[in-house]
């Protein structure tokens, strides 16, 4: 579902844009894996739901090395979505945190339906 949502928005951007005097463009990371996920924070300060942890992490550094008007996704997330998308492989990634180099994946189409 992220992967056809982030590609729905991508689509949707030229008929935003249209409507503007500033053109906008868009990056979109996913990655797939375990998050923490909750209310965070006191009631008397401040008190936010959010999901944390290396997946989240990981996603937003996917989204860095994006290229504008994509959506590019982890090796985790191509696994999961399997032959319901066609990706790019995107290789030589250098995300901040990481040591060596990893294969992203451009997401290229996805079915319009998941199976039954």
């Amino acid at each position: 579902r992220a992967c056809r949502a982030g590609l729905a928005m991508q689509h949707a951007m030229p008929g935003f844009n249209a409507e503007r005097t500033i053109k906008l463009v868009m990056r979109i990371g996913i990655n797939t894996g375990p998050i923490v996920r909750g209310d965070l924070g006191s009631k008397v300060v401040r008190r936010d739901y959010t999901v944390i942890g290396d997946t989240v992490n990981q996603a937003n550094r996917y989204e860095a090395k994006c290229p504008h008007g994509a959506v590019l996704v982890s090796a985790s997330t191509r696994d999961a979505v399997g032959p319901l998308g066609t990706f790019r492989e995107a290789e030589g990634l250098q995300l901040k945190g990481v040591a060596a180099p990893v294969t992203g994946y451009v997401v290229e189409t996805m079915a319009s339906e998941e199976p039954e």
